[in-house]
């Protein structure tokens, strides 16, 4: 467990990482402007994960449970393979209970991931757990306990925490999440601060039918989405992450060259930032596992000074998140799709492939 004070208001992101065999591990990452009074971090560890968007307001005394889950479908809940007395094993019979699965059908999963949008409040005392994603300009009543994804911009309380209604009317709140004021820079948010009080005179400055367009730039193979889509692939949108701390690139290119999957296709956005390095261990760890079962990898270049192509992601049918920032960004652009939102730090994200050792990853 790990008590988070207060974070403080600065405007820039930073993260919160804590010592793991002497290498830093990203246990939490706050974007510009957010803050949290105070917290619980519970189960604090390698592969747990929490994103915070930009000018989120988080109470005091929160809960973030992650990764707590109880197998209640086995014989039993207790976790033996955890418990003290395998000290007092011999070492193969130690072995049986700290490999011990249970069959796949009766796994419970255990999300290492919670991801918070922009502009969110979160009231004292509450919990959120683990795999839960809040949409941008949602609010959270004090003492909720928040089990499954938020919309933007509702408003949800309770034990389990329910959606009771929305901050504004649809066609409001489609506008606002076509304007996206948390990203504007500082000195066009200070100047428009005296008029945040009226929504209508600020929609009215700022919102224009045109934000909510994806216009589709050709950039490399992604111009054959509508392609790959109309065959009934499964198409993957992934921001690389080469220059992250702990680096989750690898463990997503892998998993999807050795998973079972047919005729399924990545969309692997890059950055400004790789280098010919990058390219080179691309390139190996793909000669390493080779293009079976009809997989494709789609490179796709920073287009127009973006990363992402909010076109692309919208025509995806899953996008894979990482602990990077811009990975919030990109579920502003998704809230009103059917994509489906995996975490690069769970296991199984793509069927059938083979255990992640997290140990040996973060060696």
């Amino acid at each position: 467990m790990a008590l988070l004070g207060h974070t403080g208001f600065l405007f820039q992101t930073r993260p919160l990482t804590f010592n793991n065999n002497g290498k830093p591990s990203v246990a939490l990452t706050l974007g510009s402007g957010s803050y949290i009074v105070s917290a619980n971090y519970e189960n604090i560890a390698v592969r747990n994960n929490i994103l915070i968007g930009k000018y989120s307001s988080i109470a005091h005394e929160i809960n973030f449970l992650i990764a707590l889950n109880h197998n209640y479908k086995a014989v039993t809940t207790y976790p033996f393979q955890y418990h003290d007395m395998l000290k007092q094993l011999d070492e193969n019979t130690a072995k049986k209970f700290s490999d011990a699965k249970f069959p796949e059908k009766n796994a419970l999963k255990n999300p290492c991931q919670i991801i918070i949008g922009n502009d969110v409040w979160i009231g004292a005392r509450a919990t959120i757990m683990g795999g839960v994603t809040i949409g941008s300009g949602a609010v959270i009543g004090a003492n909720s306990v928040v089990a499954k994804n938020i919309p933007p911009y509702a408003i949800a309380v309770g034990n389990p925490a329910r959606v009771i209604k929305y901050r504004f009317d649809e066609e409001t709140v489609k506008k606002f999440m076509a304007v996206k004021w948390w990203n504007w820079d500082l000195n066009k948010i200070y100047d428009n601060v005296p008029i945040m009080g009226d929504t209508e005179k600020f929609l009215d400055m700022h919102y224009k039918p045109e934000l909510e367009n994806t216009p589709y730039t050709k950039t490399g193979g992604g111009t054959q989405i509508e392609q790959y889509r109309a065959e009934g692939r499964k198409v993957f949108s992934f921001i690389a992450d080469f220059r992250a701390l702990q680096p989750l690139w690898k463990r997503v290119v892998s998993g999807f060259l050795q998973s079972n999957l047919e005729n399924a296709v990545m969309l692997f956005f890059l950055t400004n930032e790789i280098t010919s390095d990058d390219y080179d261990e691309i390139i190996k760890l793909i000669e390493k596992f080779g293009f079976n079962d009809g997989k494709i990898i789609n490179f796709i270049p920073p287009a127009e000074g973006k990363i992402f192509e909010p076109y692309l992601l919208r025509n995806s049918t899953h996008f894979i998140t990482t602990r990077e920032i811009i990975n919030v960004d990109c579920l502003d652009w998704l809230y009103d799709t059917d994509v489906k939102i995996i975490s690069a730090l769970d296991d199984n994200i793509f069927d059938g492939e083979p255990a992640v050792n997290w140990n040996e990853i973060y060696s």
